[in-house]
């Protein structure tokens, strides 16, 4: 086995295909408790419990917890044994593989065919009386993996009718799964990432029937709704198809610390070698843009309308209209192009967002408040409503942000084309129509005297007070754009 990461990984050819630090360490004491009085005896520093407790009192509870997920997952593991162990029972399994071109000999890496008997035993503790497998029936089951020793969900369809889902059962969630992450073995030369099941099957298969076992094969599960409890895999690279959807894409690009896109078809755009996801997604983007016509408001047909929804979706962040060109934000800076054409061509270095509005009765002055984004780098933000009508206003302020940020190494913010510069206005303007507003307080306070008052924990200053005062919208700013106002003040 190799380490890999926060992990220990086995070959093509080990029994144990993956385990984590205190699996490994209980195989070597025999225990999960011994196992865990070592980590406590040679690296108690590294750890730290919350105050009263000790390590005696919970030590008993952590062995159980890591013995319990250890034998989840050694349980589900065991349900790809039958295929390999008793071919003859399984015999519709193995032309449900040769219809689809699976290689039956090693698809059981991916993608696991198990009894009814056997999965209700598995999953006894998740399933209810009403929701247990046929016991006699044979299942295709797509083992989702959080990590190569941790199993996600399960899910399970029928192998006769084998579009028909019969159930997911969620085992340990995570915002990014796996199908196939036991075909990535530390030797591989690549990862390669694939959008229907059936291509990573299919690729996977062809692999190892010419006993290369070069690639890993995967197809990821995203899920917005839960946290990102697991460290990226180093590298993927996604091999588009007809197929393809473009958010699963863009999706699927953060569960890689590395991700690059091979696209030989240009679907969306043109990539014949791998290309990093940021220039794939910049070239998509100019694309799409070409295709839409000068005015995307009068759209007629369903195809142009589709056409503005894909445009907007793959900017990376924003999409603007302006004096009959289209601008787009990209890693770099603002980018324009004009309808029907190829060209395009950068006009500025930074990008602004825009993410709030404060409005000072008394002065009936309006400041807005958000972040300039530089050299991949967000600096606190803000300008006066006055100032947003004037192009050089606007150049001057992002750079007096810049500048007071202290972060070294910073690029100053310039404006490289400057016949276009009048189009900062029109950009900040689309963006402040649709942004919160909160009334202000306009009053010079002691910072000291606000933490002993308002918030005795919190050492911010509040400058937009829903609580307090009159507001045309709720809203609260974060702590660092607060005190970014209230320097500006």
């Amino acid at each position: 086995m190799q380490i890999e990461d926060n992990e220990f990984v086995g070959h093509a050819a080990c029994p144990t295909p993956a385990c984590s630090v205190f699996d490994f360490l209980a195989l070597h004491f025999e225990s999960y408790r011994k196992a865990i009085d070592y980590l406590i005896e040679k690296y108690y520093n590294l750890a730290s419990l919350p105050t009263g407790l000790g390590w005696e009192s919970v030590r008993d509870q952590i062995a159980e917890r890591l013995k319990a997920d250890r034998e989840q997952f050694q349980s589900v593991l065991a349900l790809r044994r039958a295929f390999l162990t008793q071919p003859g029972g399984f015999t519709e399994a193995a032309m449900y593989c040769r219809r689809r071109e699976w290689d039956p000999d090693q698809i059981w890496r991916m993608i696991y065919f198990a009894k009814g008997r056997d999965l209700n035993r598995v999953l006894q503790h998740r399933l209810e009386r009403d929701d247990a497998f046929e016991a006699d029936e044979c299942y295709v089951v797509f083992p989702y993996m959080k990590n190569r020793h941790t199993f996600g969900l399960l899910e399970t369809r029928d192998l006769i009718l084998s579009e028909k889902h019969i159930r997911t059962v969620v085992l340990n969630p995570s915002r990014y799964l796996f199908l196939g992450l036991h075909t990535c073995f530390p030797n591989n030369r690549g990862t390669r990432v694939f959008s229907t099941i059936q291509e990573a099957a299919s690729m996977f298969s062809s692999d190892t029937e010419q006993g290369h076992f070069l690639f890993g094969f995967l197809h990821t599960r995203f899920n917005p709704k839960c946290e990102i409890n697991e460290r990226p895999l180093r590298s993927g690279i996604f091999i588009v198809s007809e197929n393809t959807d473009y958010q699963t894409l863009a999706n699927t690009s953060g569960a890689f610390e590395t991700f690059e896109v091979l696209d030989r078809g240009g679907r969306f755009a043109q990539a014949s070698e791998p290309m990093s996801w940021h220039d794939y997604a910049d070239t998509s983007v100019v694309r799409a843009l070409s295709e839409i016509p000068e005015d995307p408001e009068q759209l007629e047909t369903q195809k142009q309308t589709a056409v503005v929804s894909r445009s907007q979706k793959q900017a990376s962040q924003g999409f603007y209209v302006s004096g009959g060109m289209h601008i787009l934000e990209n890693s770099t800076g603002y980018l324009a192009t004009k309808p029907g054409t190829d060209e395009v061509f950068p006009f500025a270095n930074f990008v602004i967002r825009i993410d709030t509005g404060l409005w000072f009765p008394d002065s009936e002055e309006i400041y807005f408040a958000g972040w300039i984004i530089v050299s991949g780098q967000p600096v606190p933000f803000v300008i006066s409503n006055s100032q947003m009508h004037q192009p050089k206003a606007i150049l001057w302020q992002a750079q007096r942000a810049v500048n007071r940020s202290g972060i070294p190494n910073l690029s100053m913010p310039t404006v490289t084309e400057p016949a276009h510069q009048r189009k900062l206005v029109n950009i900040l303007a689309q963006q402040i129509g649709k942004k919160p507003t909160l009334t202000g307080v306009q009053v010079l306070v002691i910072i000291g005297l606000i933490r002993r008052q308002e918030e005795p924990t919190t050492p911010t200053v509040r400058i937009g007070l829903p609580t307090r005062c009159q507001h045309q919208r709720h809203g609260s700013l974060h702590p660092h754009r607060q005190s970014a106002i209230a320097r500006d003040a």
